[in-house]
């Protein structure tokens, strides 16, 4: 058990360093998280013991997510001021005519990588950004006026989806 400890306590500090995780670590992460559900399930686990196995599979999933550029910072706004965005808007009124999507791009330097705005189903507007260091932010900006909905704009790389963000237009 104390082997356990000290391999999650490692993770925790990599993690904090901003460190990337090989394949190797997150299934010797994985491998020992089991360890911890069968110890549960068994019924010789601790209420502790349950508390950091949620912790630790939320920061493996993290994690995982950093490492193929997942958990971006994103945010809808009307505007953007010193390369952040004024406001996070949840919804908006098409009369404002022109929204502005925001991300701050983490872990994908050299990446290209897309803000795809989609409408019914449709791509309606996408915008390509070389991503020039660890930490990149850029934005894309659409006029809304035609569109009454659900607008989604999609991160796309190496023709993954790593996050999209949703906003309701009125």
């Amino acid at each position: 058990m104390k082997q356990l400890i000290a391999v999650l306590l490692l993770m925790v500090s990599a993690t904090a360093a901003g460190q990337a995780l090989t394949d190797t670590y997150i299934t010797e992460i994985e491998s020992n998280i089991e360890l911890l559900e069968q110890l549960i399930e068994e019924g010789v686990g601790t209420d502790r013991d349950k508390f950091m196995l949620k912790y630790y599979k939320d920061k493996l999933t993290e994690s995982k997510a950093a490492a193929i550029g997942g958990g971006n910072r994103v945010a809808f706004t009307t505007q953007i001021v010193n390369k952040e965005p004024a406001n996070n808007l949840t919804e908006v009124d098409r009369a404002q005519q022109r929204l502005l999507f925001f991300t701050e791009l983490r872990n994908l330097t050299g990446k290209t990588v897309t803000h795809r705005w989609v409408y019914n189903g449709a791509v309606v507007y996408e915008k390509a950004f070389n991503v020039g260091g660890a930490r990149w932010r850029v934005w894309s900006q659409k006029t809304i006026t035609a569109y009454q909905g659900t607008i989604t704009v999609e991160i796309v790389s190496d023709n993954q989806i790593l996050q999209s963000a949703i906003i309701k237009v009125k």
